[in-house]
């Protein structure tokens, strides 16, 4: 293969980049999560067979120096940041609190109130069920307390799940730094 100068290389990377938008456009609106994971995968590789065609000097020892203090800066912010975010989805999560009610209306029907709120009182989600008949309960009596307190539970669940996805991507990430800096280290005698 011929090399390639840098001007056609950040041409090929514009379309690259055009494609994908587009196409992953597309994966997204048809709901095709095979097709959008082939194209990353394909345009990642289609990236790096071009930047290998490449036949002028890229980079010298200043931009080295940049990229890696960059990279650095970006990799301490995103722990920091997926940290906290943790820590404060954590905190709401296991620090509001609930609350149930019941009450008998003048027409004998009972009313059932599930409450959940966030810390220092401030009301997420509140719903209630109406049971026409407390002494011969049905299933759609049954099935619609189930959901009242279903539906209140999930109100917590994502944000616990969001959080707990960023401190896992914190522990990753805090695990990756710290494996590279001991394997170049390592490398380059440091």
């Amino acid at each position: 293969m011929r090399l390639i100068r840098r001007k056609e290389y950040f041409i090929a990377l514009a379309g690259i980049i055009a494609i994908l938008i587009l196409a992953l456009g597309y994966g997204i609106v048809t709901g095709n999560l095979p097709l959008i994971g082939i194209l990353v995968i394909s345009a990642i590789l289609v990236t790096s067979i071009v930047y290998r065609q490449i036949g002028e000097v890229m980079t010298d020892a200043l931009s080295d120096e940049i990229s890696g203090r960059a990279a650095k800066t970006a990799m301490v912010l995103t722990i920091i940041i997926t940290s906290l975010i943790f820590a404060a989805t954590l905190t709401f999560s296991f620090s509001g609190g609930w609350g149930t009610g019941a009450g008998v209306n003048d027409n004998g029907t009972l009313t059932i109130r599930f409450h959940q709120f966030f810390p220092h009182g401030h009301e997420i989600y509140s719903d209630s069920v109406q049971i026409a008949d407390p002494t011969d309960l049905t299933n759609e009596d049954l099935w619609a307390l189930e959901n009242l307190f279903r539906e209140g539970d999930r109100v917590r669940d994502g944000p616990l799940y969001f959080g707990l996805a960023c401190g896992f991507i914190t522990i990753l990430l805090a695990g990756f730094y710290a494996i590279s800096t001991l394997y170049y280290g390592r490398k380059f005698e440091v």
